[in-house]
């Protein structure tokens, strides 16, 4: 929905006064593709799977507890990866349509995945229905 012309002002305003009052600020959150601060979090998270394989060696070879550390390293590297690829790619993103879009989602709490009760009773209605 397009603003009117006196929001669109009020809005005009508003981020001039944000740039006179932290100009730094306001450039930091100025970027257009939101894309590249994941893309930066997937750097960060693979030089932190780089440097848990390191201490995962060096603890395997020399003390194990640095090596259990490193696998720990390891492991939160790649969670936080994987989270930042699926927000840049997109994957983590709730559908567009509402609930009532689809007809096995019409009912459900909140909209969210079904429960597993859920879907063994729509595997239960579709095996009868087939019949």
């Amino acid at each position: 929905m397009p603003l009117s012309e006196h929001e669109q002002r009020l809005l005009d305003q508003i981020e001039q006064a944000l740039y006179a009052e932290d100009p730094k600020w306001a450039n930091t959150v100025r970027i257009s593709d939101p894309r590249s601060h994941y893309k930066r979090r997937l750097v960060k998270a693979s030089i932190g799977f780089v440097l848990g394989v390191v201490l995962l060696m060096v603890g395997v070879v020399n003390y194990i507890p640095l090596g259990v550390g490193g696998f720990v390293v390891m492991l939160a590297a790649c969670l936080w990866g994987l989270s930042s690829w699926k927000r840049m790619n997109g994957f983590g993103e709730a559908p567009a349509a509402g609930p009532s879009a689809h007809p096995s989602r019409v009912g459900r709490r909140g909209g969210s995945r079904p429960s597993f009760m859920e879907r063994m009773e729509e595997r239960w209605r579709r095996r009868h229905d087939e019949r």
